[in-house]
């Protein structure tokens, strides 16, 4: 067929991968510095799993933080590309010709396949094909389609893909089955497809079984990032759960537990997310976020930045951030910051250089019209992000849009250098002035990405919807000519 012959060529050309990668894989960190403390305590039980078949070798390790082998050849994360689990959306995948990305699929006989279909665009052609080799193919959900065939065992669950190192990997959710009580298991897995189609394999379990009570407690997959060979991940609950932190080697498939310190103000923890992970030469970094209350009246609230050397497995707490920020990101040992104050709608932003114990103001103040909230867990947060080359300050957080008859949030956006001068206030050229849309953010090797979707009504061609990108450069130099890529179907 002729769309195979496309397929066969096009991939051919997509093997070889463009990353957000630094030069430097090594960290220039002191960890002696005195902002930055070391933990009094690493010690709990931890798992290994091995992907060896598809159930769990499971085998005692020490009851600590235990050193890793890295191999700093590997890609560092792309911080501001990472997927996005709330909005069970994947990152830009981005190849020399082309971009890989997930989406809903009919086969050419009108049949509705599923979502979550691997898919290859090619940028020359404008072409989008399933990423499958296999000939004559149906892409109906059978065992030989790489593009497909995972749908019988997520179409209900849920799948988030990103690219790494030459391969994509997609976290999924598997198909639960209820019990009597109205609970039901909740099963994590990870997967790796070659960039030609022709072949998915299993890694690993992400997380034993979970058991979703019939009272309504989960524990969910929330957070993830690709790192140095690693797949780091956060598992976080709904209520009365405290938030568990893994490391997964891609190499053999076995995960261990990172332990998270006890908070040093003596606060129990029972009930505490982990927030915001991000990866920064040898190190990992998470915020974990503490609240206690007393009736209705909160009577503790604090976050916490942590720093897990990956190859020593030792744990430091990040003192100098302030009890309460909204977001965070690092880059090549620089934390970067956003406090807000909500009660006069302002956001500032902050630099920390951890190797010189130093704190920047690099803008305070901005005025807004109004902000949603000041915590790290909020979803519409003010959110800053890093793609190595800029800082980029979204207001809404990763999700922005517009509806009517609803809430309305103010939505802003900024870019600046990464020593703190403003380049940009505001995004133009986007069909906007619609009644309805929404768009997700990500950024990549200096280009914005926004996966945009017009909310067409039923029954009504929709020409805006898909993934616009723009170089952050051009847009900071006045261009408002957005380029439109492929339609992610969300």
């Amino acid at each position: 067929m002729k769309m195979k012959k496309i397929l066969s060529i096009i991939l051919t050309a997509a093997i070889i991968l463009t990353t957000a990668c630094s030069d430097n894989n090594t960290s220039s960190v002191n960890a002696q510095n005195s902002n930055v403390s070391k933990t009094e305590s690493n010690t709990t039980s931890s798992t290994d799993s091995s992907s060896e078949t598809s159930q769990n070798i499971v085998t005692e390790a020490p009851a600590e933080n235990t050193p890793n082998r890295v191999d700093d050849t590997l890609p560092q994360c792309e911080p501001a590309n990472k997927c996005i689990m709330c909005y069970q959306d994947g990152s830009i995948m981005k190849s020399v010709d082309g971009y890989y990305y997930s989406t809903s699929y009919t086969t050419f006989n009108g049949e509705f396949t599923g979502n979550y279909v691997l898919s290859y665009y090619d940028v020359k052609s404008g072409k989008s094909i399933p990423l499958c080799s296999k000939p004559e193919c149906m892409h109906d959900g059978n065992q030989f389609c790489v593009a497909t065939s995972h749908i019988r065992e997520v179409s209900f669950g849920e799948s988030w893909d990103a690219l790494y190192n030459g391969y994509i990997y997609r976290l999924a959710q598997l198909n639960n089955e209820m019990d009597e009580s109205g609970g039901s298991t909740r099963e994590y897995v990870l997967y790796r497809s070659d960039l030609q189609g022709n072949e998915r394999s299993f890694i690993a379990k992400l997380y034993d079984p979970i058991i979703k009570n019939g009272d309504g407690t989960i524990t969910f997959l929330s957070d993830a990032i690709f790192h140095l060979g690693k797949l780091f991940y956060t598992m976080n609950g709904d209520s009365e759960t405290v938030g568990e932190l893994y490391v997964l080697d891609l190499e053999s498939g076995k995960r261990k537990q990172i332990i998270i310190p006890e908070n040093k103000d003596g606060i129990e923890r029972t009930d505490n997310d982990i927030f915001s992970i991000t990866a920064d030469g040898d190190y990992l970094y998470f915020a974990v976020m503490d609240e206690k209350k007393k009736g209705d009246d909160v009577i503790y609230d604090k976050t916490t930045l942590y720093r897990y050397n990956i190859k020593s497995g030792e744990i430091i707490t990040v003192s100098a951030l302030p009890d309460i920020y909204s977001s965070f990101t690092v880059n090549n040992g620089i934390v970067y910051y956003i406090t807000v104050d909500r009660a006069n709608n302002t956001f500032s932003l902050y630099s920390y250089d951890i190797e010189n114990d130093k704190t920047t103001a690099l803008e305070e103040n901005v005025q807004q019209g109004y902000l949603e909230g000041k915590h790290i867990s909020e979803s519409n947060r003010v959110k800053v992000y890093t793609d190595r080359q800029y800082l980029y300050i979204s207001t809404c957080g990763d999700y922005q849009y517009k509806r009517e008859n609803s809430h309305q949030y103010e939505t802003d956006f900024y870019v600046y250098s990464l020593d703190g001068k403003k380049l940009l206030h505001g995004l133009k050229g986007l069909p906007t002035d619609i009644p309805e849309w929404s768009f997700i953010f990500r950024a990549l090797d200096g280009h914005i990405y926004l996966d945009f979707d017009s909310y067409t009504p039923k029954g009504e061609t929709d020409n805006l919807s898909g993934v616009y990108t723009i170089k952050t450069e051009e847009l900071i130099n006045g261009s408002t000519e957005w380029t439109k890529l492929y339609n992610s179907g969300r």
